[in-house]
């Protein structure tokens, strides 16, 4: 293996055993030596986000991005961070070309129907509820945002309907005591 390999398994192993700093040391070595692995970026974004360092974690997603421009998950991260980073326009963008380049993924797909439900999209936040229903029927969250944006078009009936499929696949999930 080459040499930011090595780099990185140590990262992972202070990732492991919660040194942070140290892993990121390590894996900020390991895309210097080998930039062209997306796998890497997205690992050290994901690193730098849950530290707090957004623009950094950002820049490490872009990079991910346009090392493998077919990756779902990367264009996943930089959707959900630019939208965390009151971005909503850019995170949808990227979490549309994530759901078009893995149309059964739940977490973009969802992700994406809050977005658009937040936005006042209710009918598009509807359609990728149904289109994940059939693939994802064991999670109820593709149910509870379907149901949330039949209330919001006022088909009540389809709504309950909904709402009751959500409730049996989860029955104790707080969202429903709302």
């Amino acid at each position: 293996p080459e040499v930011g390999h090595y780099h990185h398994q140590a990262a992972r192993v202070y990732l492991d055993t919660g040194l942070h700093q140290d892993a990121l040391r390590f894996l900020n070595r390991s895309v210097e030596l080998q930039p062209h692995r997306a796998d890497w970026h997205r690992e050290l974004g994901e690193l730098l986000e849950e530290r707090g360092e957004k623009e950094n974690a950002l820049s490490e997603y872009e990079k991910a991005c346009r090392w493998d421009p077919d990756s779902s998950r990367g264009f996943y991260l930089l959707g959900r961070l630019h939208y965390r980073l009151g971005r909503s326009d850019e995170a949808l963008n990227e979490l549309e070309r994530s759901v078009n380049l893995d149309p059964s993924g739940a977490e973009a797909r969802i992700f994406l129907a809050r977005l658009l439900l937040e936005k006042g999209e209710a009918e598009k936040a509807l359609e990728h509820c149904r289109a994940l229903m059939p693939v994802a029927p064991q999670n109820p969250q593709p149910f509870y945002l379907g149901f949330k944006s039949l209330l919001k078009l006022g088909r009540e009936a389809e709504a309950i309907q909904v709402l009751e499929m959500a409730t049996s696949l989860s029955p104790d999930d707080p969202e429903w005591q709302r």
